[in-house]
């Protein structure tokens, strides 16, 4: 079930519980080298996955699986939580820490019924958001009890806080927004460097862009939720109202949430939209972007709009939690509001013809990511919130 690499100072005992390796892999990773160096014992919980056997050679930390079925089973997320519950029973912790839906309810339930008394949870987003009837009302509910159940709650954004405080989730007094939002910040160099390290020009002509080509870049599950149908649409109505536009897509289709198969069918037809799949570096393709388009119907902070612009690229995205909070209307990018095609269109088109407005879009959104979204700052806001939990004498352990 577990092995153990530590190698910590055995004096603030932090356990992290997530649904899915990736999470720890993809997200986590710089965070949990930052803790460790801080002098937290690290144990992670997560779903099997061939990833954790890379954390487990990198990093001096303890990983335990346990399985989690991301669907809804009552039966399965029982023995998840039972099998956590006992590992925690036998296993003290200065502060547990959820993260994800799943990940939160196995989390906060296994932690309050082994009578851990310093319960973490971070809300990523709100996936009951787009949902409807039935599901609606189920999954809200489980989010209302994971909430009910930690004593302290992290949202990756101000609109997420505010639609949680609205629905009634927990006290607005255990809500709280580290620094200026996001989970993680972003490492601005990685981004910043990127346009160092490719040629941009013959990328575009490897990927078989036409000289003079508006390219838009989207990064991203290709999910329903994601609006992938709207962004057809109005890539479609800007391309007929003369703008040379393509469409460069990073990311893979996701069943979990699938779009529509005639919408699938018009994406992989297209010759203007181009499907790259999953990329190791994404860093290396923000240069051949002339702005990042997000329709997405819900986000808890979209890290994607920090990453462009880290590489100084600005956005277009729907008004709507989680992206109001990453772009700045008029600033960093454009909002619309939700669902109106025929105004994402139109800022396509403002956009993509007016070059000195991207760069200077551009510019507004890299200076801003380098002042208000640092990962030391949010790591150190968080380690603050650790130490206030904490008894005086866990320092000393």
């Amino acid at each position: 079930m577990e092995r153990d690499g530590s190698a910590c100072k055995p004096n603030r005992r932090l356990c992290i519980v997530v649904s899915v390796p990736m999470t720890l892999t993809v997200l986590m990773m710089d965070q949990l080298r930052w803790l460790i160096s801080e002098g937290y014992q690290v144990t992670v919980v997560s779903s099997p996955g061939p990833q954790l056997d890379g954390l487990r050679r990198d990093l001096p930390i303890r990983v335990v699986e346990v399985d989690m079925f991301r669907g809804v089973s009552l039966v399965r997320d029982a023995i998840s939580i039972l099998r956590l519950m006992c590992f925690f029973i036998r296993n003290r912790f200065d502060l547990v820490h959820a993260h994800t839906p799943k990940g939160g309810l196995v989390g906060m339930l296994a932690a309050a019924g082994s009578l851990h008394r310093r319960r973490f949870y971070t809300l990523h987003g709100l996936r009951y958001e787009t949902a409807i009837g039935k599901r609606k009302l189920l999954l809200r509910s489980v989010e209302r009890l994971t909430c009910r159940l930690a004593n302290r709650i992290f949202c990756v954004s101000e609109s997420v806080r505010s639609v949680a405080i609205a629905d009634n989730l927990a006290r607005s007094n255990k809500l709280q927004v580290l620094c200026n939002g996001s989970f993680n910040g972003i490492n601005v160099n990685r981004y910043r460097n990127g346009r160092g390290l490719v040629d941009a020009e013959k990328q575009r002509r490897d990927l078989g862009l036409p000289h003079g080509a508006v390219v838009a870049g989207f990064v991203g599950r290709l999910t329903r939720d994601k609006g992938i149908a709207d962004l057809i649409d109005a890539c479609r109505s800007a391309r007929e109202a003369g703008l040379p536009l393509h469409v460069v897509v990073l990311g893979e289709w996701d069943e979990s949430d699938p779009v529509p198969l005639d919408v699938r069918g018009e994406c992989e037809a297209m010759d203007w939209f181009h499907l790259q799949g999953n990329v190791a570096s994404p860093e290396h393709w923000y240069p051949i972007f002339d702005f990042l388009v997000l329709p997405s119907y819900r986000e808890g902070f979209p890290t994607v709009v920090l990453e462009s612009a880290a590489a100084g690229i600005p956005a277009i995205g729907y008004d709507t939690t989680g992206i109001r909070d990453a772009i700045v209307h008029d600033q960093t990018g454009l909002l619309v509001p939700l669902h109106d095609r025929k105004a994402f269109a139109k800022a396509i088109c403002e956009l993509g013809s007016d070059q000195p407005r991207r760069v200077l879009y551009g510019n507004n959104a890299r200076d801003r990511v380098r002042s208000d979204f640092l990962p030391a700052r949010i790591w150190s806001e968080l380690d603050g919130a650790y130490q206030s939990a904490l008894p005086v004498r866990a320092e000393v352990d």
